[in-house]
């Protein structure tokens, strides 16, 4: 994909083909035109079809032992937002689309450098669990002012996202569906 100007989304995901998020690899596989597919925590470290990475090594290790032994979150993050702008300049990436709030979180800054449109879906912890909410969900209010678009799986989590800070005119609702086709006979 390197070199490459495709136009397309990019999509990222925490994990690697986690065999219980169908409704991810349902996204990367069906979208009707080019993606881009990441991975990687909640920073998309790696492109999915060639698991390359998006920074050398140096810079991965650099920016963990900056977090761990310097405690200087600021720094590493700039490092690996660069990375990432690098990546959607170079893929001619149009539009972002974050698998759960935290992936959003971390997309933000870098997105809203780029001038590209991020859409932000979640799936459920993401908009409930404390654990998320006291460490990602602090930047959440910052998060559904930049994104274009959030996504919500049920009414629920459509009212929990608007308590939460989301706005209306922001906030779309998509319930996960079953594929009726793998069900025929």
């Amino acid at each position: 994909m390197s070199g490459h100007n495709h136009g397309g989304i990019c999509i990222i995901a925490p994990s690697k083909d986690v065999y219980s998020e169908t409704f991810i690899r349902a996204h990367i596989e069906r979208y009707p035109g080019k993606v881009a597919p990441l991975y990687g925590r909640w920073f998309p470290y790696f492109r999915k079809n060639d698991d390359k990475p998006l920074m050398p090594l140096w810079v991965r290790i650099g920016c963990f032992l900056i977090r761990k032994i310097f405690r200087v979150e600021k720094f590493a993050r700039r490092l690996e937002q660069g990375a990432w702008r690098r990546f959607l300049r170079d893929q001619g990436v149009k539009g972002v689309l974050a698998e759960y709030g935290p992936t959003g979180v971390a997309v933000m800054d870098a997105c809203r450098k780029a001038g590209i449109p991020l859409v932000v879906h979640f799936h459920g912890y993401d908009a409930y669990d404390q654990r998320a909410l006291n460490h990602e969900g602090r930047r959440y209010p910052e998060l559904f002012n930049t994104a274009a678009a959030v996504i919500a799986v049920s009414r629920d989590m459509e009212r929990q996202l608007l308590s939460l800070g989301a706005r209306r005119e922001k906030l779309h609702l998509n319930p996960y569906g079953v594929d009726t086709e793998k069900f025929k006979g």
